[in-house]
């Protein structure tokens, strides 16, 4: 067995993200949720569950499926930039699916608030990124 030590960095799948490298990226498990059951903000860690259903009767049967631990800045982080994903391809969503999803997801797009979300990226934008703050020190 190799050590940490023993790996060779081409045999490392990564990424360079611009500011930052992904490693590994195809070796995370993927999991599949049909929801999410619980979100836990708190300070410095939020905790959010992800579901699937198993049944669906009188009263919907749930499984959790995966939970998500992050600190609360980045998981505010990640709120902007699901939102921001989602206002920049949602014509294309809207083109590329069925009617009856269509509907569900005009109304859900509908929801995003707009204006404050921009502020809001617009604010994220002007502070330096982690990796750029941390090269400064």
């Amino acid at each position: 067995m190799t050590s940490k030590k023993d790996t060779d960095i081409r045999d490392i799948n990564y990424e360079d993200l611009g500011s930052a490298v992904l490693l590994d990226r195809y070796r995370v498990p993927e999991t599949y949720a049909d929801g999410v059951s619980e979100i836990l903000i708190g300070y410095p860690m939020t905790k959010i569950t992800f579901h699937t259903v198993i049944e669906s009767s009188d009263k919907e049967m749930r499984r959790a499926c995966a939970m998500l631990t992050m600190d609360a800045p980045s998981t505010l982080d990640l709120a902007f930039d699901i939102l921001e994903a989602f206002r920049r391809v949602d014509e294309v969503l809207l083109k590329d699916v069925g009617p009856r999803i269509t509907e569900k997801l005009k109304m859900l797009l509908e929801r995003i608030p707009k204006e404050e979300m921009q502020s809001g990226i617009q604010e994220r934008s002007k502070k330096p990124s982690k990796a750029k703050s941390k090269e400064k020190k």
